[in-house]
Parts: structure tokens; C-alpha cells; sequence
């Protein structure tokens, strides 16, 4: 039996190439706004996603490690925690 408490703190996961496309979309959105560096931050995070986990679920804790790697700090810093966390706030698992 699931317990309200297990549902609550559950971490809201994403397949790996929906966030691909959803990394994408909002890389194009954010460039045509005039924010190139955070458009190339996103596209790492794409490309990273892509080599290492397309077919996994991800929870946005896995993302911000991807951005917390020693070779991404550089552009992990224009791209706000906010921008990510709403990526995975529309998400419902069912």
C-alpha cells in the first residue's frame, strides 16, 4: 500500500528524451530572448543527457549534477535553478 507521505516527498521524474526535446525548445526560446550563454548551457545539458542517460528517468537532482560537474560550473552559472526545477514542475507521473 502506497503511503500519502512516500507520494509527497516522491521525486518527480522525466524520460530522458523528453527532457532532450524540452532542453531544446526552451535553448531556442532563450536565444531568440538574447541570452546566448544560457542557450549553450542548456544545449550542454542537452548533449549530456543525450551520451549518458536519453533511455533513464531523470529527476532534476540528476540535472543539477550534470551542471555541478567541475567542466560545466563555467555555464551552469547562466542558467538560473529555477529554469530547470520548471521543467520538471508540469511534469505529472502517473
Amino acid at each position: 500500500m502506497i503511503k500519502l507521505k512516500d507520494l509527497l516527498t516522491e521525486k518527480k521524474k522525466i524520460q530522458g528524451y523528453y527532457l532532450m526535446d524540452q532542453l531544446e525548445d526552451l535553448a531556442k526560446d532563450v536565444k531568440r530572448s538574447g541570452e546566448p550563454k544560457a542557450a549553450k548551457a542548456l544545449m550542454y545539458l542537452h548533449a549530456k543527457i543525450d551520451q549518458t542517460a536519453r533511455d533513464k528517468d531523470l529527476s532534476v537532482d540528476d540535472v543539477f549534477d550534470y551542471l555541478d560537474d567541475p567542466r560545466a560550473r563555467s555555464i551552469a552559472k547562466h542558467v538560473p535553478e529555477w529554469m530547470i526545477e520548471d521543467l520538471f514542475e508540469g511534469n505529472k507521473n502517473d
